[in-house]
């Protein structure tokens, strides 16, 4: 199966949102994101070189997204608010990724996820990445079958060691400066959880 194919046998939905991965189509909606939340996301996301374009930072988040996916070691979902019809808002409403997929006996993930501003305290983040999760943890061929995964965040980022929390992930310890975030290198608490401990949790989705 070559990546496009891929990514359209990826559309994963919930409640209110439908994931799949970014296409050449969403360019507008993914610049639209960008510029929006860039100082909402800046604190806690890798820097970009300043000189880049939006649509340079586009076409290379396209081609991380696709590159990815022909590898089998980077899944990264867009999420699109879901209409009463079921339709995709032409708007993303948050990211979320399944980075350094590792197979073998390791099967483990690095799990990362980022929300537009306009939609924080609504459970959304929540309902993205249990989905996410869920595909995570599901049987091959329809899900990626891993044992674990893990989510690193930054100490001050509160927001998002509540959300590992309320996932059911367990703090594992403090890995210090493990990530260059902002510019700088970041010290994270690890989080984490398996895959018999997220079915013991959550009801397989429908």
């Amino acid at each position: 199966m070559n990546d496009d194919a891929a990514g359209a046998a990826m559309v994963l939905t919930t409640e209110r949102l439908i994931l799949r991965p970014i296409g050449p189509g969403d360019r507008a909606a993914w610049i639209e994101a960008d510029l929006e939340n860039a100082g909402h996301w800046a604190p806690w996301a890798p820097a970009l070189p300043p000189d880049l374009s939006p649509d340079e930072r586009f076409e290379r988040a396209l081609e991380r997204t696709h590159a990815g996916l022909a590898r089998g070691d980077s899944y990264r979902f867009a999420a699109f608010e879901r209409s009463a019809g079921g339709e995709a808002s032409p708007r993303i409403a948050g990211f979320c990724s399944l980075n350094n997929v590792v197979r073998g006996v390791f099967l483990n993930a690095d799990l990362g996820y980022m929300i537009a501003r306009r939609h924080e305290g609504r459970g959304l983040a929540y309902e993205l990445c249990a989905r996410v999760l869920d595909y995570a943890f599901g049987p091959e061929p329809t899900g990626l079958g891993l044992h674990r995964v893990q989510a690193n965040v930054i100490p001050g980022n509160e927001r998002s060691l509540r959300l590992a929390a309320r996932l059911g992930m367990r703090r594992e310890g403090l890995g210090v400066a493990m990530l260059k975030i902002a510019g700088r290198w970041q010290d994270h608490v690890m989080n984490a959880i398996l895959a018999e401990e997220w079915h013991a949790r959550r009801p397989r989705p429908r």
